[in-house]
């Protein structure tokens, strides 16, 4: 048994085989990926969970890419393109943090391009058996109702290179030839690695690991707190109506009491209370930070270190975001692609390339310097407080890069500073 079948049985996250008809064993290419919908779960109930995915999300598309091309009327309608379906790619972004993979469908339709995503559980892939990366069929399913009796009923679309079919109830409903000859579901795979189908996301077996793990003993910790709130108090005597009658009280509402000259009373109490329980919180915080490259005073100051140079904890974000940035411009490409040929499919353009370039822009850094600077003046003269301070400038973080120095100063060393 593979050590993530180990760890999956103790984390609740199983891995579910996303094309059932191949084999997998330890030797061959692996096909198999978090199980999505257990993941969407626990996005939806779990505050670190979300915190680190909508974080990841919004620091990859923290501006609009621009596309680039040599051709002018390519150039503006990508652009304009991208204005419009920004959330379709924050939301996929949102979803590729949380499982690893995110998928966009791009069709023309009746009314026009249709640009979707579709969520990773929807989607399975049979890759070519000479490379992963070539995906001969990508099926989509889905499962809903139909028609004034709301049974339900399962559509499967599987699109080719060269058609797309449709299926009701595993009976084919329609075949239409594919006019592009690609596949027009882009997939959008984290931390991939070169053996595998499916890719990782920022929430690992290791990072629910430990998000579990700071669970159970922050609330291990609050049940010794409610303990030792409330103490349970031990009756000693010999006397049996006495004891008869004092378990008739109720004592949250009678906090005193008399007993006579025989008995005595003592408090059964946790001893010990917060023995150990602060060092386990914040190691399995700092592991969580470190898995997942997010840094801690994103995730909310609650550890007295989070005052540290903000500088030195955007590094690793910075560089995951960076990573995944390219990967999104590698499939923004195909996505140009497939848009520029539907427009002359279907509405009579005719454009002098497909060739396009992606970018996703920095905010100017003296623009971006100035700002901070006044943030930092504000805080040292006491209108801001630190931590309103950082939550100003934490919407411009995604752009303070390694060519941006941000000093941090405490407001009372500025004030000693200034009155002098």
């Amino acid at each position: 048994m593979r050590i993530t079948d180990l760890i999956k049985k103790f984390i609740g996250i199983p891995r579910v085989e996303r094309n059932p008809t191949v084999e997998i064993t330890a030797e061959e290419d692996d096909y198999s990926q978090l199980d999505p919908e257990k993941l969407k779960e626990v996005y939806r109930k779990n505050l670190f969970v979300k915190a680190i995915v909508n974080i990841s999300a919004n620091f990859v598309f923290s501006s609009i890419p621009k596309v680039e091309c040599d051709d002018e009327e390519a150039k503006e309608i990508l652009n304009n393109l991208y204005q419009d379906n920004i959330d379709t790619f924050i939301q996929v972004a949102r979803e590729s943090s949380l499982t690893g993979n995110g998928f966009i469908k791009v069709l023309y339709t009746d009314k026009g391009l249709d640009i979707r995503g579709v969520y990773p559980s929807k989607v399975s892939i049979l890759p070519s058996p000479y490379d992963l990366r070539d995906y001969k069929e990508v099926h989509i399913f889905h499962q809903t109702p139909l028609g004034f009796d709301n049974k339900i009923v399962s559509l499967r679309e599987i699109h080719t290179k060269d058609r797309f079919t449709y299926y009701i109830n595993d009976r084919i409903d329609k075949e239409l030839e594919n006019p592009i000859k690609e596949i027009p579901v882009l997939h959008i795979a984290y931390n991939r690695m070169s053996n595998e189908l499916y890719g990782s996301g920022d929430i690992t077996e290791s990072v629910y690991r430990n998000i579990l793990m700071y669970e159970s003993i922050l609330n291990s910790t609050l049940k010794n707190f409610e303990l030792h709130a409330r103490p349970i108090p031990v009756f000693f005597s010999d006397n049996e109506l006495l004891l008869e009658e004092l378990k008739k009280i109720d004592w949250i509402k009678h906090k005193g009491f008399v007993l006579d000259k025989e008995a005595r009373v003592e408090l059964l109490e946790p001893s010990n209370l917060l023995n150990g329980a602060t060092d386990l919180l914040k190691m399995c915080f700092y592991n969580i930070v470190i898995l997942s490259e997010t840094p801690e005073f994103l995730l909310g100051v609650h550890m007295p270190s989070s005052w540290a140079s903000t500088k030195e904890q955007l590094h690793p974000i910075i560089r995951k975001t960076k990573r995944y940035q390219n990967i999104w411009k590698q499939q923004l490409k195909k996505l140009n692609r497939l848009v520029l040929k539907y427009l002359e499919l279907y509405e009579g353009y005719k454009f002098s390339t497909y060739e396009t370039k992606v970018e996703f822009p920095e905010v100017e850094t003296d623009k971006l310097e100035k700002y901070v600077k006044s943030i930092n003046e504000l805080v040292a003269s006491g209108i801001l407080t630190i931590e309103e301070g950082r939550k100003a400038i934490t919407p411009f973080i995604p752009n303070l890069f390694e060519e941006l120095e941000l000093e941090e100063k405490e407001d009372t060393n500025n004030f000693e500073k200034e009155k002098k």
